[in-house]
Parts: structure tokens; sequence; C-alpha cells
């Protein structure tokens, strides 16, 4: 995205608007529980750090550090020319952006232009208390298919959560039966749920395109009885063949250790295929971040109010000061007429003119005096609703989402296995797209923004034993070569010389070391016989995600329009249905 926008402060601090986007107040949904309301946000860069501001009617301005390193975060933005047209740019430089705006770019229909289709879609089997019928899910598979194209591939993530096993293991069995063989399925149960549906009658685990998911809640000091847990779920499900099982740690300040963690992982690769580290910032961190400030904006409040109050009071004491002491002057002055009275009478015409001459100007005294006392009242009122606006409209500081210290601390307890240069953001898995559908295994959508994480992938062949791709690979040269191309292969049914070519120069400049990766790696992709070797590969290799969340305090309706988890919502049973929810399931 291109910078917009540049401001310069009293401070002579330089802020740069990179982009406008939408928001949510967590006070007003949390504190005071209003629901998710959106408001205008923009996302700006100061001091070499970039923040999400929010701009709440109530509660004023909310920000969020999204990172720590600008000139990293606008590396990020850059690939999103990549995931942007020109439509779409326009849009988030808009003053103010409205819901209908980013409704019209984020259905996903079967005509989307800008190839933004779902990778995983979550349907519960359980729902309100409620069982979803077998008709239930017969409805919500044809609204899936219905809103993207023929032969766009996606996964299933079917949630078992309290569900009977039996009946879930049926549900899932049913699923399986009418999905059509592109797609894949998750299956989503806690560890011990998980052991029990293994062990069921023609378990749907069995099945070669199911892949079982735990979501575990690492905590630190509880990773010894993680690691006994996960540990039983190996040993369950080894027992069954071609199994490729999903792990996802979620982890929360303070970092628990994972070191044995990922011993643990790197040691069962024939089994455990994903590794993901999901960050997250609970309601209750949340809350402690906002109630204190809310309690201090509220004494402030209070004490700019008090002040007013005391102001109004010493000046009402002041005037009542002032009117006694005119009342005594004129009792002195009707002493002085009655003793001069006899004067007076006789130099009466000298009298009347100089009483005259007094009056009016008492009276343009009295004038004056009443005209500064509303000037003062006046600019007291406009001071006063500064004031007031000023520390309703203070920022409050919601913590950080930077995801770069997380990276830092996950590499560094990884044995020495992973490094930070070894991670890459998610959008860049867009370039793996031709070829999963060059090998038959689907073809699926990875334009995922940016902000939504980092992966990397760990390769096991017969010389390699599990290093990460980086090593061996130039992933970001690769890339920046590859990714123009994916739009124009996916377009046609055949690959032209001249790009085939171009693909082929590319893979072979890409190589990093050439002891370790054989010369003749294209024919890998072209013999029947080597491919069966490179196919081996591909299932024995390991990713691993760093997932970053949108938490209550920190959405971006921007980022939340590439977000590859999403939900049927029940209005979604036509081509222009609508696809709602996110990862962390707050939109």
């Amino acid at each position: 995205m291109q910078k917009t926008k540049t401001q310069k402060k009293k401070t002579n601090i330089k802020v740069t608007e990179l982009y406008q986007t939408l928001t949510v107040c967590p006070e007003c949904c949390i504190s005071e529980r209003k629901g998710v309301t959106f408001i205008q946000g923009k996302v700006v860069e100061r001091n070499g750090k970039v923040y999400l501001i929010g701009h709440c009617p109530t509660h004023g301005r909310m920000k969020t550090i999204y990172s720590s390193n600008s000139a990293c975060f606008n590396e990020l933005q850059s690939l999103n020319k990549l995931l942007y047209n020109k439509k779409r740019q326009k849009l988030f430089q808009k003053k103010q952006i409205d819901i209908e705006d980013i409704l019209s770019i984020s259905n996903v229909t079967k005509n989307n232009k800008f190839k933004n289709f779902p990778l995983i879609f979550t349907i519960p089997i359980l729902s309100l208390g409620k069982y979803a019928s077998d008709e239930e899910l017969l409805q919500n598979i044809h609204s899936l298919k219905a809103l993207c194209p023929k032969n766009h591939s996606f996964v299933i993530k079917l949630e078992g959560k309290l569900v009977d096993i039996p009946l879930f293991n049926n549900k899932c069995k049913y699923v399986d039966s009418i999905l059509d063989e592109q797609h894949y399925l998750i299956v989503a149960l806690s560890h011990d749920r998980l052991i029990s549906l293994s062990q069921e009658p023609k378990s749907i685990l069995l099945k070669s395109r199911v892949f079982p998911f735990v979501r575990y809640y690492l905590q630190k000091e509880a990773e010894k009885i993680c690691l006994k847990d996960i540990g039983k779920l190996m040993n369950e499900m080894s027992k069954l063949t071609d199994i490729k099982l999903i792990l996802e740690y979620v982890l929360e300040k303070p970092f628990p250790k994972l070191d044995e963690i990922f011993l643990q992982f790197f040691e069962n690769n024939n089994l455990c295929q994903f590794l993901i580290f999901t960050i997250e910032r609970s309601f209750k961190n949340i809350t402690k971040k906002i109630l204190p400030q809310k309690k201090h904006a509220k004494l402030q409040f209070q004490k700019v109010k008090m002040h007013f109050k005391n102001q109004k009071m010493n000046k009402n004491n002041q005037n009542i000061q002032n009117n006694n002491k005119d009342n005594n002057n004129n009792k002195n002055k009707n002493k002085n007429k009655n003793k001069n009275n006899s004067e007076k009478i006789k130099n009466k015409n000298e009298n009347n003119n100089n009483n005259n001459n007094n009056n009016n100007n008492n009276n343009n005294n009295n004038n004056n005096n009443n005209n500064k006392k509303k000037k003062n009242n006046n600019n007291n009122k406009k001071i006063n609703k500064k004031q007031i606006k000023k520390m309703r409209m203070a920022s409050h500081s919601l913590g950080t989402i930077d995801p770069m210290p997380t990276l830092q601390y996950i590499s560094e307890n990884s044995n020495g296995k992973l490094l930070i240069g070894d991670f890459y953001p998610m959008s860049m898995l867009m370039v793996i797209e031709p070829f999963l559908h060059m090998f038959g295994l689907g073809n699926f959508s990875f334009r995922v923004s940016p902000l939504c994480g980092y992966f990397t992938i760990i390769i096991y062949t017969e010389m390699l034993k599990g290093i990460p791709i980086g090593r061996i690979f130039n992933v970001k040269k690769f890339f920046d070569g590859f990714a123009p191309l994916i739009n124009k292969i996916s377009k046609s049914k055949n690959v032209g010389w001249l790009t085939a070519k171009k693909i082929r120069n590319l893979i072979l400049s890409s190589i990093i070391d050439h002891d370790l990766i054989p010369q003749d790696l294209i024919s890998y992709l072209t013999d029947p016989e080597k491919r069966e070797v490179l196919e081996n590969t591909l299932k024995n290799l390991q990713i691993i995600v760093i997932h970053t969340t949108m938490d209550i305090a920190s959405p971006d309706i921007q980022r939340r329009t590439h977000c590859p988890f999403l939900s049927l919502s029940k209005n979604a049973k036509s081509e222009d249905g609508l696809v709602l929810g996110c990862c962390s399931g707050i939109i």
C-alpha cells in the first residue's frame, strides 16, 4: 500500500498515515457490552513504530502498537500489491470507510475477481445446544460449493466440542461421503476426546484426507503436563496408518518454555506435519489494560470538573464582596449629601450638573463591567468544553500485537533449529498454489494477509534431516520472480514454453546449496519415477506456523478481508451469500 497524508505536530514528530480502516472499540464491547460495533480507524507510522488507532465517539482515541519496526511493516505491506488491485487500494485510501464498502469486496462469490477465496470453512456440529441434522450439513456443503468456483478446493473444519463421540464420528463420516475428492477434512477435538475417536470402530480418522486437529492452551510451568498429554495422543495416533496430526498451541504472556515441545514435534515428523503457535491476548489481559486507564480517565475528568466548580465558587464570592462594597459606598454618599444640604441648595444648578455627569459615568462603568463579565464567562465556558473534550478524547494505549518479540522468543526456544530469518510472511504461501495443483493435491487459494503470521518448512530427505527450507533454497528470490506468474499460470490450462523456461531458470537460480539439492531438480517434476521420490519428500515435510490473531482490541477490517478462516452464515444459501467470521471469531 502507498503511504498517504503526512502530518507534522508541534513537537516536530512526523506522523504518516498508511491507510484507512475500520476497527472496534473494546470498551464498548467488553465494559459496556454493546457487541461488535465498527468505528473509524487508521494505521499510522510515527517514530519508527506503526500504530492501529481507533476513534470511538464515546471513549475517545485508542491505539495499539501494530509493529515496533516500521520498515519491517512497510515491507510486509508491499506484498499486498499482489493481493489488492487498484479498486481495493482506492477504497482503503478514502477518508471514511463504510461497512458496505468492505462487504462489497469481502463477499465470497463464484465471480470473485480478487481470488479472495477462503482456505478453511468451520462448520459446528453442535450449535446453541442443538445437533446439526444431515439435511443442514448437506445444505451447508452445497452453499459452500455455490459460493466458490467449480474447481476450487477448500478444507472443512468440523468442531466436535462436547458432542458425543460415536455421534460425532457418524456426522464426520456423512460429511466425508458428500464431499468431493478435491476437498479435505479437519476434525477438531481435545486431545483426550481425539484418543476416544481414534478407538471408534470404522473411525473417520482412517480416511487419508482427514487431518486430526488439537488446540492446546499452553501456559507457563505447565509444559510437562502438556508433553504428557500430547505424548499419549501421539502413541494412539501412531497405531493408525497415514495420519497427519495438526498441533496448535495457544500462547499467552508470560510465554512457556518451548524447547521440549519442539523436540517432541521434530522427533515425530512421520506423524506430526503441522505445528501452529497462535499468539492470543485473553479478555482478562485486555480488560487489565482498559479498566485502569478508564478509572484514571474518570478521576482526571472529575478533577477537571471540580476545578471549574471551584472557579465558579470563587467568582460568586468575589461578586458578593463587590456588591457589599458598592452598597457601603452608596451609604457614605447619602450621609455626605445630608450634611451638605445647605450647600447643595445654594449651589443647586452646579450640583445638578455634577450629578448628571456622575450618573452618566457610573452607567458607563457598569455597562463595561457587565460586558467584561459576559466575555469572561463565555471564555470560561469555551475553556471548560475544550478541557472536557480533551479528557474524553485522550489516547488510551491497548498494548502491542507486534509479532517480532514472539518470533524472536520462539526461534530462541527451538534448540538452535530455527532462526528468525527462517520464517516468511504467510502471504508467500501463494507460490505453492500451482505446485499443489500439479501434484493433484487440490486447487487452493493462499491469498492470505502478510499480517496473519509467519511460516517455515522443514525438509526431510536421506541427506537432509530436518533443515529449514531457507537454508538450501532462496525463498524470497523465488517468490519475487514467481509471484507475478501465478495468475497467468492459473488462467491457462497448459503452461507455455517461455513461461516454463522462466520457472526452470528461476528454480535453478534460487538454489543455495547445490550439494544438498539435486542439480537435475527439474527432472523430479517431469520424470514419473523421480516424481514419486519428490512426492514422498512432500509428504514427510513439516510446516511450522506462527499465527497472529485479531483479538477484540485489534481488529483491522482491511486485514480481515484476507482472513483464510471463515464461518458460513445462516443466510448463505445462494451465490451472493455471505461468509462471516474470522480466525478469532470476533467479526
